[in-house]
């Protein structure tokens, strides 16, 4: 199956496909996915592979940086509720 395919298929998740009683709304969800999904990786082909791998950087870098971020907020939520007396 192709890359796209199984994509758009895992995002409107298997088991709903499956159990759906409306195959026409979901054909045309399906192409507006896929379609979606061909688009952009035509244009990710289109870029050079310096340019494709500093965005992939750029993208670890911001993840990392949220995950701290998310980890600094979770131990000061942590530390507040703490010193909040039981009631």
């Amino acid at each position: 199956m192709r890359e796209p395919v199984r994509l758009a298929v895992q995002r409107m998740g298997w088991r709903d496909l499956c159990m759906s009683e409306n195959g026409m709304a979901d054909r045309a969800h399906f192409l507006r996915i896929y379609e979606s999904m061909e688009k952009r990786t035509r244009e990710q082909n289109l870029l050079p592979t310096a340019l494709k791998d500093t965005i992939a950087k750029i993208g670890q870098s911001m993840s990392n940086a949220i995950d701290k971020s998310l980890i600094a907020i979770t131990t000061e939520t942590s530390s507040i509720a703490s010193m909040v007396p039981q009631l």
